[in-house]
This record gives structure tokens, C-alpha cells and sequence, in this order.
């Protein structure tokens, strides 16, 4: 038997926990602003990414990070910082 370590670092998911940001309007668009895909990530998200991982067909995948977060990381890697009015972008 082989030990395989793997993570799934998730963005923002929609939980009991945050269920209260999503029902107050002003916040629900504050927190969502900032996802690339303007959602959050439901709980199945997660379990759907951790059933495809500890299936055989993933049987092949070793030592390595599935970001489940909307797209977080990827947008991350540019950054538009705004100078004298003006909005330039820098990469990563």
C-alpha cells in the first residue's frame, strides 16, 4: 500500500458558517466581488474533486494540489495596481 498525499485547498465555500454572508446583500456582493467566477464554491464542489481523488481512476495521481477555488489562483497571478488614476497590470 502506497501513501499518496494530496490537498485541495478551497476558496470560499458556501457553508452553515458563511450562510450568513450570503444573506446579507451588501456582504454577499462584497465577497463575491472578488471571485473570478462571481460564485462561491458549494460543499459538493469539494466532495466531488476528493470522490474523483480517492477513486482508481485517479490511480495514477501522486503528491500533488487541486485548488478548488473558483479561479482564485490562476486570477491571482496578475494584479492590477492603480497608479495616478490610471490601472496598469503587473504580472506575477
Amino acid at each position: 500500500m502506497a501513501f499518496v498525499s494530496m490537498q485541495s485547498p478551497p476558496g470560499l465555500v458556501r457553508t452553515p458558517m458563511t450562510e450568513r454572508w450570503f444573506n446579507d446583500p451588501a456582504m454577499r456582493v462584497a465577497v463575491l466581488a472578488d471571485s473570478p467566477i462571481g460564485r462561491a464554491a458549494e460543499p459538493e464542489d469539494i466532495a466531488s474533486l476528493v470522490l474523483f481523488l480517492a477513486s482508481d481512476h485517479a490511480g495514477i495521481i501522486t503528491g500533488a494540489v487541486y485548488p478548488v477555488d473558483g479561479a482564485r489562483t490562476a486570477h491571482s497571478r496578475c494584479e492590477f495596481i492603480r497608479v495616478a488614476g490610471k490601472s496598469r497590470e503587473m504580472r506575477a
